[in-house]
């Protein structure tokens, strides 16, 4: 199939199924002029790609998981704790954020360092630092399909 058919099926944009072709995660098979011809098999791993990201599962895991190098139980466990953390960060900072907005009623009047030190409290646990070797990839471009509308003057006007 063809790549708008893929784009359909899988509900991801052609800019994201590209992406995860660039990294290794899908590698459909190519017909003898070039192009990509995806198969049932790509389409269902788009799909599982799709699902872990939006469980916020890191690509590497993805790829540990493909090539059969992770532990699949042990991955989702740590995503869980991932997950966990997230909320509680979130809660304690919704926390803050109340507190500021019931003392505070004007940007001009907001006192930062407070509420800083509030964030740096006992129930938040931030990550731990990360070196600049070990800093994650920024987010691939994961975005809902747009439909364009087509217009006869755009390449034209390009």
């Amino acid at each position: 199939m063809k790549i708008q058919q893929i784009e359909t099926l899988s509900g991801l944009d052609r800019a994201t199924i590209r992406y995860y072709e660039k990294e290794g995660l899908l590698n459909p098979h190519r017909t003898e002029n070039g192009y990509r011809d995806y198969s049932d098999t790509d389409l269902e791993e788009l799909k599982k790609i799709k699902l872990l990201r939006q469980l916020d599962m890191p690509l590497d895991s993805i790829r540990k998981l493909q090539q059969g190098s992770g532990d699949f139980l042990a991955l989702m466990d740590e995503q869980i704790h991932i997950l966990r953390r997230h909320i509680k960060e979130g809660q304690w900072a919704m926390e803050v954020c109340q507190e500021i907005r019931n003392e505070t009623r004007d940007y001009k009047m907001l006192q930062p360092d407070r509420y800083l030190e509030l964030l740096r409290g006992p129930q938040y646990e931030p990550q731990q630092t990360i070196t600049k070797q070990e800093a994650p990839k920024p987010p691939e471009p994961f975005r809902e399909k747009i439909r364009r509308e087509v217009h006869p003057w755009r390449r034209f006007l390009a």
